[in-house]
């Protein structure tokens, strides 16, 4: 969730499965009435959430807002385009990188987690509920699309076009989670990496890192010292220590060797797409980093 703070002058991006979900809610209670908090969708569940907390307020992120719609994964590119050179200039700016290797697994059992599968009677049910929705919702969500076109913004919404993004892998859902059920978690990784699921946010992902082609960070976190590089972060912007919660944590199991998910295909495919971020920050498949 993407978080730009006026009172303590800094952005925290949000790349996705890197915990910052957990930094996020660490960060949102020293937050001013002005500041950006952006949509994270989180509430505490009981199923993926190890710690009890409370869901931290949106703020200041909708379309009528100061900067218009924020996305919890806004790309540093987007953001700085939004706040102007001068603020993004001068805040401190900081995010948190991770093993590609490692964070794909775990984007992987998030989002079979999170998949519902298109033939399900939970899913059938999801539509019928829509669809009977009060005429003044169909209404409201027609007018919301004229306005888009006319202001020539997305004429899908941000929750419709992940879903459409979605569609291959809620397809194939079921097996995937077979595969990982029956111990055949490297033949559903390369399955849906031949295919093209989750391609766009692993595309995605490199860019979380650069803006306009360079490093822009006043300080990156590292996943693998995730609470130091918190604590040195709050030192820096004079916020008391705060220990950071376990939100999501529960989805994966504890422990898991991601090497044990990968094929030589799958291996190459995420070396190839996250090429530079590798480069940059040192990751090797075995984990050990140059820095």
């Amino acid at each position: 969730m993407t978080i730009i703070s006026h009172r303590h002058k800094f952005i925290f991006i949000k790349p996705r499965k890197v915990a910052g979900s957990s930094v996020q809610i660490a960060l949102a209670p020293w937050c001013g009435a002005e500041d950006v908090i952006s949509d994270g969708g989180l509430t505490f569940r009981s199923d993926v959430d190890t710690d009890e907390f409370r869901p931290p307020p949106v703020q200041h992120a909708g379309w009528q807002d100061r900067y218009g719609y924020v996305a919890q994964h806004a790309l540093p590119d987007t953001i700085r385009t939004k706040v102007g050179s001068k603020v993004w200039d001068e805040y401190f700016k900081f995010t948190i990188v991770r093993n590609p290797w490692d964070l794909f697994v775990s984007f992987y059992h998030y989002r079979l987690h999170v998949s519902v599968p298109l033939d399900s009677a939970r899913w059938r049910q999801y539509l019928q509920g829509n669809l009977k929705a009060p005429m003044r919702v169909h209404l409201l969500r027609l007018l919301r699309g004229i306005h888009r076109l006319a202001t020539g913004r997305s004429v899908l919404p941000v929750p419709m076009r992940g879903f459409l993004a979605s569609t291959p892998e809620r397809f194939w859902c079921t097996r995937l989670r077979r595969d990982l059920a029956t111990g055949h978690r490297k033949e559903g990784v390369e399955f849906a990496l031949r295919r093209g699921f989750f391609a766009k946010p692993i595309a995605d992902l490199p860019e979380f890192y650069f803006c306009d082609g360079h490093q822009y960070t006043d300080y990156m976190i590292r996943f693998e010292n995730l609470q130091e590089g918190f604590d040195t972060v709050c030192r820096r912007l004079h916020l008391p220590h705060t220990t950071l919660p376990r939100s999501k944590s529960a989805v994966r199991p504890q422990g898991d060797d991601y090497r044990a998910y990968y094929t030589d295909y799958s291996r190459a495919h995420i070396a190839r797409r996250c090429q530079r971020m590798i480069e940059t920050f040192g990751y090797r498949f075995d984990g050990l980093s140059a820095a």
